[in-house]
């Protein structure tokens, strides 16, 4: 009998403990995720204060989540982030049977749960600076783990900035695991890639999550360094590149490009089903969308960066100092319509039309200096390969109106 009481007593003691230690690791993840928080946001107002005397306009909104939890949202918007949003939340309560089925350990709590983390996607106002996202997040049920990651968007493709980017991570992951890297980055490419456009989202990064070593504390030093090695390598390129020319042309492509951006998130992505199935805030969710977007008419998107291609590899193109992307090279017989979309690069046409051409939209676009004939030879009665460059703004084309 007192055996018994004993035991039962050190099984409670025992329970208590763990419930005492796992409030103080939820304590510790959430306060570092609030205080990276302030720390992206301060870096980013040092961003906007280095580019002009002019201040950002920063908007914070806190919010409660009914069922538990809540948090704070932090939307900055200037002369270099378009859009930042930094969000912050701790939520906690019973989530539905259905989506307990998909989140380890979520059934032998009986839906119970309780999650903490920092989301971060910064749209740029240069269409020569990439977006990014970053998140950490630690997440428990019956089970706990870690997860994050981050990732770079470009509009227009730069091997430096993929190069630095991915770099400092690959020096980040080395601090813990050398198999973190390319284990991570496989993760990455695997989860940002559209599978109904057959395209990566963007250059990658780093996904990982379910991450429960059995060392609490490595793991969750893991995911500091993610957060810091975040605000070592994305300022590092916001900097570099935010001075660059850019004018419609590179703006009309940075907003066809967002598309895929918001078909990734309303498709795909984790963090947002997560959210909504756990009745969080929809603003807050939905906080990593673009502030504008463009969609590309059906030609256009079938061309829309179907990858990337050194644009001088297409005979007779003269690319233009900022290029980067270039359409797959295609043939249009007989009616062809021009439509000022930015696809950056070279189009490379064939079959031109004797006679004014229709008004059918085919959506093609480039934005080289000028129209020349395959081999460089100026226009002529005989020439039926063009090169069609500089495009913009003309809606329709016959021989006639092509002057070499």
């Amino acid at each position: 009998m007192l055996y018994g009481c004993l035991y039962s007593e050190f099984v409670y003691a025992l329970h208590v403990s763990s419930w005492v230690c796992m409030n103080e690791r939820k304590e510790r993840a959430a306060q570092w995720f609030r205080e990276l928080r302030d720390k992206i946001v301060d870096e980013f107002s040092a961003i906007e204060g280095e580019f002009s005397d002019s201040r950002p306009d920063i908007k914070r909104r806190t919010w409660d989540r009914e069922g538990g939890g809540g948090g704070e949202s932090v939307v900055i918007a200037g002369k270099v982030f378009e859009k930042a949003g930094v969000n912050f939340s701790t939520v906690y309560g019973i989530m539905g049977d259905n989506f307990a089925r998909e989140i380890p350990g979520a059934q032998e709590s009986e839906g119970e749960f309780w999650a903490s983390g920092i989301s971060v996607v910064a749209h740029m106002q240069s269409p020569f600076v990439p977006a990014v996202h970053m998140n950490t997040r630690f997440m428990c049920t019956a089970k706990s783990w870690f997860g994050g990651g981050m990732d770079l968007t470009p509009i227009y493709y730069d091997e430096d900035d993929k190069t630095t980017f991915h770099e400092g991570i690959r020096a980040a992951c080395g601090k813990f695991d050398p198999e973190y890297y390319p284990r991570f980055k496989q993760k990455c490419d695997e989860y940002f890639y559209l599978h109904h456009r057959k395209e990566m989202r963007g250059v990658g990064g780093i996904f990982y999550d379910n991450l429960c070593t059995g060392d609490w504390e490595k793991d969750f030093a893991f995911t500091r360094e993610v957060g810091e090695c975040f605000l070592r390598v994305y300022p590092a390129i916001v900097r570099k590149n935010m001075h660059k020319t850019w004018g419609e042309k590179e703006r009309n492509f940075q907003l066809l490009k967002r598309g895929r951006y918001v078909e990734f998130n309303l498709i795909y992505d984790r963090g947002t089903r997560f959210g909504l199935m756990t009745n969080g805030n929809p603003d807050a969710i939905m906080m990593s969308m673009p502030p504008l977007v463009a969609r590309a008419s059906n030609r256009a998107n079938s061309l829309l960066h179907r990858g990337r291609m050194n644009p001088a590899s297409l005979s007779g193109c003269r690319s233009s100092p900022t290029s980067g992307y270039a359409p797959e090279a295609v043939r249009i017989p007989n009616l062809i319509e021009m439509e000022s979309l930015g696809c950056d690069g070279a189009i490379r046409i064939s079959g031109m039309p004797t006679e004014p051409v229709s008004k059918r939209n085919y959506g093609v676009v480039c934005l080289l200096p000028e129209v020349r004939c395959l081999g460089d030879q100026p226009i002529s009665a005989s020439c039926n390969e063009v090169v069609i460059g500089d495009a913009c703004g003309i809606r329709s084309a016959s021989p006639s109106s092509l002057r070499g």
